[in-house]
């Protein structure tokens, strides 16, 4: 029903069209003015045709967001896993000392 009255629709822009840009055709229109039909018809046949455009853009939208997400959070936690590396060592440094001199103090007392 909807694609049978587009038809219709279309049909009448061509009508009114033909009619409208006659040289020798009198219409009740104001110069460089369009009845509002024709108004309708412009404004469907273009914004029927934004649809793949739109998905298009909103595709690669999505897409490049991911990728600077990603990449953002790759660094962020690379910065972090760099610094819990650091940080492992050092502790890891540290209770090696401490265990080094307390293996010094127990020697040191054992041998007192």
């Amino acid at each position: 029903m909807v694609h049978h009255l587009e038809h219709l629709t279309f049909r009448f822009h061509v009508r009114l069209l033909t009619v409208t840009f006659q040289p020798r055709a009198v219409t009740g229109e104001l110069p460089n003015n369009y009845p509002f039909i024709v108004q309708r018809g412009y404004i469907i046949d273009t914004v029927s045709q934004w649809d793949d455009p739109t998905k298009t853009l909103f595709d690669f939208t999505v897409k490049k967001l991911k990728e600077v997400t990603s990449s953002v959070v790759d660094t962020h936690f690379e910065l972090c896993s760099r610094q819990s590396e650091t940080a492992s060592f050092v502790s890891r440094t540290l209770l090696q000392r401490i265990r080094l001199v307390k293996q010094r103090a127990s020697l040191a007392g054992t041998s007192s």
